[in-house]
């Protein structure tokens, strides 16, 4: 130990990486304790007596035995100072998974070009030796994990433009009733987009206190959905007006920001217990933040009514 600080060759006894049984799956094996010599004897000599050349990627006390060092990135990163620089390779991300970021497969990364993987230095073998050529152009550029949520996104633009957009380039009529409104149209477009970015983050941090995304996707769009009505419904029997909307949108941002403190402190106190009240804790804390939210958007819609402009279908 150094000021506290365990050094890499110490951690780096824990960890083996050998071939698996089928040709593109790899073995990671990791142990509360130090791997031991007799163990890793045992890993070699497997290998050996089964004619398995390069059996062991990287195991502790016989690195001298493995195959081209300078370009193993296991044996880099197990005893690097800084394992974080063999992260990025080409187009690859392998940094490891958080609670924030629990993808651990999904190690490419958008938009940088997926090139001939068996000439990018230091890939891993089981990444190299499959898909070595992607088969459309889109498979260059795309992982495979985010390809849905772009088709998504270019379905909504899509529809968008087609109901939307498409009104109004045709119709003259139809652009000179919203031609002024800007302000109001603006107002119900951001409404939307914050409304789904902050259910998309919602979901994405309740992954880890709910334990599964089914049981996130269910719990945030069935508790927000809820509230919401209810929001909606109380800001229905409420007078509206400029100053009232303000303060509306005020206090659902300050709402809004104390959820983004709150979800961390919420997941340390009550991780530990069991799945229903984990679930109550977490209806309640979305059912809270979800009532504030549904307020803004009637209140509009009564706004331009009693101003007496003809916007509420765009709304």
């Amino acid at each position: 130990m150094k000021d506290g600080i365990t050094p890499p060759e110490e951690y780096a006894k824990h960890l083996v990486v050998c071939r698996g049984i089928l040709p593109h799956i790899y073995s990671c094996l990791v142990k509360k304790t130090p791997f031991t010599p007799p163990e890793v004897d045992a890993f070699f000599n497997y290998f050996t007596s089964n004619k398995i050349p390069e059996g062991v990627l990287y195991a502790p006390y016989r690195t001298n035995e493995l195959h081209n060092l300078d370009n193993n990135i296991y044996y880099q990163i197990a005893t690097s100072d800084h394992p974080e620089k063999f992260w990025h390779v080409g187009c690859f991300d392998f940094s490891p998974p958080t609670d924030n970021r629990p993808f651990f497969n999904h190690f490419t990364r958008l938009g940088v070009k997926d090139i001939l993987r068996h000439e990018v230095p230091m890939v891993p073998v089981e990444v190299s030796s499959v898909n070595v050529v992607p088969r459309h152009k889109v498979d260059r550029r795309v992982p495979p994990g985010d390809l849905p949520p772009l088709i998504v996104l270019l379905e909504a633009i899509l529809l968008s433009t087609l109901f939307f957009g498409l009104p109004l380039f045709t119709k003259r009529e139809l652009r000179d009733q919203v031609r002024g409104h800007k302000m109001v149209l603006g107002y119900f477009a951001c409404l939307g987009l914050g409304f789904i970015f902050i259910e998309v983050c919602l979901i994405q941090r309740f992954v880890l206190f709910l334990g599964a995304p089914v049981y996130s996707i269910a719990t945030v769009l069935g508790s927000i959905l809820i509230s919401v009505g209810l929001g909606s419904l109380t800001a229905s029997r409420s007078p509206v007006s400029q100053k009232t909307i303000r303060l509306i949108l005020w206090t659902t941002a300050l709402g809004t920001l104390l959820l983004h403190f709150a979800i961390p402190i919420v997941t340390k106190l009550f991780l530990g217990y069991n799945f229903s009240i984990r679930l109550f804790v977490s209806i309640i804390v979305l059912r809270t933040a979800g009532f504030v939210m549904g307020m803004p958007f009637p209140m509009g819609i009564r706004f331009i009514k009693n101003a007496g402009k003809n916007l509420i279908p765009w709304a």
